[in-house]
């Protein structure tokens, strides 16, 4: 499949879609300060902080000459601070008005973020057998379901937060989700031109966030397919070998030279994340809690209206458990929002219930129905192996989230958007609950009546779709709502 279908002139709704969420995040983004519901977002011409960090580029525009270790957020790779600040200067310059305007550096942000929706789409629509993508036909099956995944992804609260945070976590998901989306794009047809681009786009996500890391399994899983699928065929694998050589080339000095400069040149280790002095006497720490108790701690306070955002002290209430917090983070951030009142609340209570309730059913039944379509199709049917790699990103940015958070025992550790890229996966769930039973619901076969129990099952499904379709249109109604009505708390 072309880039081009996603977009093709009669796929409308997708555009509409999108473009409406974009004014959406852009209505958000222009009463939203940059001072405001950031994390460690610092002050302009500070020492520390995000906008400390652009900062400095903006007033020498050199790498960092010291250990980094010791200034606030300046560990982080400078690839996003650099470019932050370049737009500002170029603003600044063709903009006199502007000039000192540490607002409009939240105009990249909107954008990485509706670029990486888009992405997102591109991904979901491969994802749909071609014989019922019917392109632009709002009778085929599976281009309504794939509309409906797509409304998913673009009307998510994080994702609208994230279009105003100064930080890198817009452009290592744009970046990321790019870098799969290229991978796809080789899986299906391989050339040296697209695994270069995968690896530069890789490198470059490597340059923004370490995190970044994680997109080599779903990655190398797809080249690894296509490798021994080639072998299988009695293909040419050489040629496959050296497109892997040319994606090392490229990828590893752009993945890895930040860390290796600072390693050789102040010793900082590669895995170094900042530790707080003396961290058991902050509230939000948790390394004193047994790990089986932060597991199993599904108690109700934590799904109480009073309780919607992350709660870090000491108290009943607090927030120990790592999915817990995954379905909190997800909605509302870890406590952005948290002096939210009113009406301004209910929708965030709305926002955090609607949501985790559609990414568990999604996951719940999405993933098996992925599994069993994968065994019903062709072995080399493209769409497989690249919901197989949906998996491998799902499972892998999970585990990272459990890891992290074990590792990193503080309630602030466990937070959506350290692992935002697997909204590709859970979107990819959505997709797949829709796509079930599609084009199947007659209850006889050759006029043979089906089996009590197939006809049971079937059944089964169309409420399960029904009620997945339900949670997505709420969950995008109150999105809206939220981000409409939260304007009041700034007025």
């Amino acid at each position: 499949m072309k880039h081009k279908e996603f977009l093709h002139k009669k796929n409308i709704a997708p555009a509409g879609i999108l473009a409406a969420s974009f004014l959406l995040r852009a209505y958000y983004v222009s009463y939203i300060s940059v001072l405001k519901n950031q994390h460690d977002g610092g002050a302009p011409w500070s020492e520390g902080g995000h906008l400390g960090y652009i900062s400095y580029f903006l007033s020498g525009g050199a790498l960092p000459d010291f250990d980094v270790r010791f200034r606030d957020q300046f560990w982080h790779p400078p690839l996003h601070y650099a470019l932050s600040a370049g737009f500002l200067k170029a603003v600044w310059k063709v903009f006199p008005g502007f000039d000192g305007n540490f607002e409009v550096v939240q105009i990249l942000p909107l954008l990485y973020v509706t670029a990486a929706m888009a992405l997102i789409g591109n991904i979901l629509y491969r994802l749909i057998p071609s014989e019922d993508r019917g392109t632009g036909d709002p009778a085929s099956p599976g281009y309504r379901a794939f509309l409906l995944a797509f409304l998913f992804v673009c009307f998510q609260p994080g994702l609208v937060i994230r279009s105003a945070f100064v930080n890198n976590d817009a452009l290592v998901l744009l970046l990321s989700v790019l870098t799969l989306d290229l991978a796809i794009m080789w899986h299906r047809n391989p050339g040296a031109g697209k695994i270069l681009a995968a690896a530069i786009a890789f490198g470059l996500a490597m340059s923004t966030k370490k995190s970044a890391a994680l997109m080599a399994l779903p990655v190398g899983f797809l080249f690894a397919d296509r490798f021994f699928r080639t072998v299988k065929e009695r293909g040419r694998t050489g040629k496959l070998l050296g497109q892997f050589a040319l994606f090392l080339a490229a990828a590893v000095p752009l993945s890895l030279w930040w860390y290796v400069r600072n390693l050789m040149l102040y010793g900082v280790p590669f895995d170094f994340i900042w530790i707080i002095d003396a961290p058991e006497t902050y509230e939000a720490y948790l390394g004193d809690i047994p790990a089986l108790q932060r597991l199993l701690d599904f108690r109700p306070v934590h799904f109480t209206y009073y309780n919607t955002y992350m709660q870090y002290g000491r108290g009943d209430a607090q927030d120990i458990n790592p999915l817990i917090a995954f379905w909190k983070t997800a909605a509302c951030d870890l406590w952005s929002w948290s002096y939210a009142d009113g009406r301004v609340k209910k929708l965030s209570y709305a926002l955090f219930i609607l949501r985790t309730l559609t990414v568990t059913a999604s996951a719940v039944f999405g993933i098996p129905a992925l599994l069993l379509r994968m065994r019903e199709k062709k072995e080399e049917d493209a769409e497989n192996k690249e919901g197989m790699s949906l998996l491998l990103l799902f499972a892998s940015q999970l585990a990272s989230f459990y890891v992290f958070s074990f590792r990193y025992p503080f309630v602030w550790s466990m937070d959506y958007r350290y692992v935002e890229v697997i909204l590709a996966a859970e979107a990819a769930f959505v997709l797949s609950v829709l796509l079930t039973g599609k084009g199947a619901e007659k209850d006889s076969e050759g006029g043979i009546p089906l089996p009590r129990r197939k006809i049971f099952a079937r059944a089964a499904m169309r409420l399960v779709r029904a009620g997945i379709t339900a949670l997505v249109l709420l969950s995008a109604a109150a999105c809206v709502l939220f981000f409409i009505t939260a304007r009041m708390q700034f007025v």
